[in-house]
This record gives C-alpha cells, structure tokens and sequence, in this order.
C-alpha cells in the first residue's frame, strides 16, 4: 500500500466532510450533518443539486467507500450535444484565492500544493470525475471543467473542508472539596476543530462556572447555623465583622450570606485560590457582650462555626453540600458536590491545677 493511501485509510472515518457543491449548488442538511462513525447510514443522503451551467452540467454526487478504508466523491457531469468530444475539454483544480471568512486565514493556501489536499481523475468513457481527500485544508477549492474550443462554456464545483471538533471541551476539578491551604482551581480544555475553509471555528472562550447549595433532607442553609447565644449576656450589643448590631436576626442574616459568598467565589476557572481555614472561621465568629460596666468588654463566640462544620458533615452523608458547576457555552461538562474538609473539635472541658498564685 502507498503511503498517499495510507494516509486516506487514516483520515478517512475522521476527515469524510469533502463538500462538493457546484456554483448554483443548494446542499441538503444530511450531507452537512455527516457522521463519520455512521457513515452507512448517511450515504444516500450524501447529496446535492445543480443547475445546467453553461451547457456542462454535473448531476448528483456520489459516495464510495472502497475496501482499503478510502473514501471518494464522484460526479457526473454531462456535455451538450452529447456527442461532444470529452477530450476537448481542460479540466483544472486550484485554491480559491477570493477570500472568505470561513477560512482558515487569508494566506492558508500559499506556498500549498493543492494536489496534497485533493486531487482528481477525469473518466470521459463514462463522464465521471472522482475526487479524494488527503487532508485537511483550509482554504475552499474550486474545481472548473471548460471547453478547449470556448472558454466561456465552463462549470464549475466549489470543494470544502468542514471542521469538525475532534476533542470536547474539558474540566479537571481535582480537588474533592474544601480543604485547608489546598487550590481550588479548575483546570479547563478548550474544544479543539480541524482546520476548515466551511464551518464553525474552534471558540477561544465559553466556560463558565457557578456553586449553589444542595438541600438535604431537613439540612436547609438556615439549619446549618446555630444563631446567636442570649444565654448570660450583659448587654443586646453584639459586633460581626466590624459592624455593630442589637437585632441578631440581620447578624445571623449578614453571617450565612458572607460564608456562603466566600464558599460560592473561592471555586474558579483557571484561578489559583487556596481556602482559607481561618477566613471560614472568622466569617463564623460575631462578638457579644461579656462585661457590661462603664464600657462594653467584648468576647468572641465560636459557637457557630463547630455548628457549621459539624452540620455540613451531617448534610453532606445525605446528599447535600456546596456543588460547583462548570460549562461550556451552556452545556454542563462537569459537576461536583465539595466536602468540608475540616474537623470541628471543641473544648469542652478547662481546669487548672492552681486556681490561687499570689505576688
């Protein structure tokens, strides 16, 4: 086997999209759809029409897939009279040089022998042209047959190359959730296309990325916070993140809509942010009123943060959590529910073995 028809039996379940339209040519969806991993099912619809031009006409197109693996295009044309003499005929086969902005680039075709992307074979015993594809291209080529005697009685077939996407877009979350001094970054893949003179380009952009909360059972975001302790306080003063407050219902309020801010924004595309341990903590953590005397002596209450962890560890066994979500131009390519990887020990028992010292 040569190595030109090696090269078709690779690209030919891949690179099977060779369009063959001619200058009045009206393709029909099954050709422009083609998949190439059901391309039985797709070769009767393989087709196009045309209208006589210029008294050579060319018919419908015809797919061949042959035994080596390669795969053809054939078309028939026909000549007026009938009785012409196909041998007075040029036949020629170049790149487009007008250019369109589905190609590749305005320059894709220079420097390139258009014979390595696609040539052809003329058989005027049965007024068949056969044309086969070697590889991509992203320039569109024109194919004119025209009259030795009159070159002004010519026609002529446009040949595209579609892209394809060969790879789908991609997102890597490595991480199994909120871990102390650990990246939260997602890594993504952008799509990647062959190369084409027809079709959609490969996007350079698309992901996008968001985290909501997943309600488990009785495990609602309210129930993941146990509020503000009035059990021997001095005063309904309370202080949270610099703010002071006597109504603890907008302190409790203020504090589930930044802790699930700063769970919601760490989660990013490409972004390396690490999550931070002492910020959770701090976000869970409001001030109260511990000596009430000529001035407010104030001490911090903890309280909410074991809560928080240990609920999170509760709602996450039954399905409930954080969930981040990536897309890509609107289709969902990955998702994961993040645990809280954190443990919420609690003192529960202080003593001293001196309880007098004197100076």
């Amino acid at each position: 086997m040569t190595k030109r028809n090696k090269t078709i039996i690779i690209l030919s379940s891949i690179l099977s999209g060779l369009i063959l339209v001619s200058g009045a040519a009206v393709m029909t969806n099954g050709f422009t759809d083609f998949n190439p991993d059901n391309f039985v099912a797709n070769l009767e619809e393989d087709s196009f029409q045309v209208e006589e031009v210029n008294n050579i006409r060319f018919s419908q197109v015809k797919e061949n897939l042959l035994e080596d693996g390669t795969i053809q295009k054939q078309v028939k044309f026909t000549l007026e009279p009938s009785t012409a003499d196909y041998n007075n005929l040029n036949a020629a086969i170049l790149w487009n040089t007008t250019y369109n902005e589905s190609f590749e680039n305005e320059d894709w075709h220079k420097d390139k022998n258009v014979l390595e992307y696609v040539d052809y074979q003329l058989d005027g015993d049965t007024k068949t042209l056969t044309f086969n594809c070697y590889q991509p291209f992203g320039t569109e080529i024109i194919f004119t047959l025209s009259s030795k005697d009159d070159p002004n009685v010519n026609a002529s077939l446009k040949i595209n190359y579609n892209r394809r996407e060969i790879q789908k877009a991609t997102a890597n979350i490595s991480f199994d959730g909120f871990t102390p001094n650990e990246s939260m970054k997602i890594d993504t893949t952008l799509p990647v296309y062959s190369i084409g003179s027809k079709g959609d380009r490969a996007p350079t952009s698309g992901f996008d990325c968001f985290t909501n909360f997943i309600k488990a059972e009785d495990y609602d975001w309210d129930d993941y916070f146990s509020g503000v302790s009035t059990v021997g306080i001095y005063s309904s003063n309370f202080k949270y993140q610099g703010q002071s407050y006597t109504d603890t219902t907008l302190l409790m309020k203020e504090m589930k809509s930044k802790v699930f801010n700063y769970l919601s924004t760490i989660v990013n595309i490409d972004v390396d942010n690490m999550f931070d341990l002492s910020k959770l903590k701090d976000l869970l953590t409001y001030e109260f009123v511990a000596m009430h005397t000529y001035e407010d002596v104030y001490a911090e209450s903890a309280i909410n943060f074991s809560y928080f962890v240990n609920k999170y560890h509760e709602a996450y066994a039954k399905g409930g959590g954080i969930q981040v979500t990536v897309t890509f131009e609107d289709e969902e390519i990955a998702k994961k529910r993040l645990q809280l990887n954190v443990s919420a020990d609690t003192i529960t028992n202080i003593d001293m073995e001196q309880t007098e010292i004197e100076f």
